[in-house]
């Protein structure tokens, strides 16, 4: 299994990159967010990737989910717990939600509800 360095932040791209110095970082591939906050506020807590309740999975998204605070309910009734109010943490718990029930990935991302 492949090892994965999660760094999530927020404020100005320059002191966090000061802060964790990226070109000293390992490894051959990255991904990288930038965010303009348009639903929670700038925070570490809203910052991606976010992460599903086992840590497993490990998701980013783009764009607006306008049902965000109702998703984040059902969610959490199912026992999902979220780190921040993203909306795209709610993807990442939908698709966790989908793959205990299913035990197939591509099923669980394509009919996340």
């Amino acid at each position: 299994m492949q090892r994965q360095r999660i760094i999530d932040s927020s404020g100005d791209i320059e002191k966090v990159n000061k802060k964790y110095n990226f070109k000293k970082l390992k490894g051959y591939k990255g991904i990288v967010q930038l965010r303009w906050a348009t639903f929670g506020p700038p925070s570490k807590q809203n910052s991606q990737p976010h992460f599903d309740c086992t840590k497993n999975l490990v998701g980013a998204h783009n764009g607006n989910i306008i049902n965000t605070k109702e998703l984040i309910r059902h969610y959490e009734k199912k026992g999902h717990a979220f780190r921040g109010e993203n909306d795209g943490e709610v993807v990442v718990h939908a698709v966790e939600e989908g793959y205990k029930q299913k035990k197939n990935m591509s099923a669980s991302i394509q009919e996340a509800d």
